[in-house]
């Protein structure tokens, strides 16, 4: 065994959390990490783990 966890199945909640990152992150100017990220999606009045946060945008391809 390799070690690595396949990709868990898109769900509901992730497409709809990935949108809103991927919101944030284009209203940045394409420059916020994930910490910047995280607090932005608490401000909208989404719960997240900061970890998930930092997840999800390196899954959909997003760079800070």
């Amino acid at each position: 065994m390799s070690g690595r966890r396949t990709p868990e199945p898109a769900s509901p909640g992730r497409c709809w959390k990935t949108k809103l990152i991927r919101q944030a992150w284009n209203d940045s100017g394409k420059v916020y990490g994930c910490h910047n990220l995280h607090g932005d999606l608490l401000d909208q009045g989404e719960t997240c783990c900061p970890r998930r946060v930092a997840r999800l945008p390196r899954l959909a391809g997003i760079k800070g």
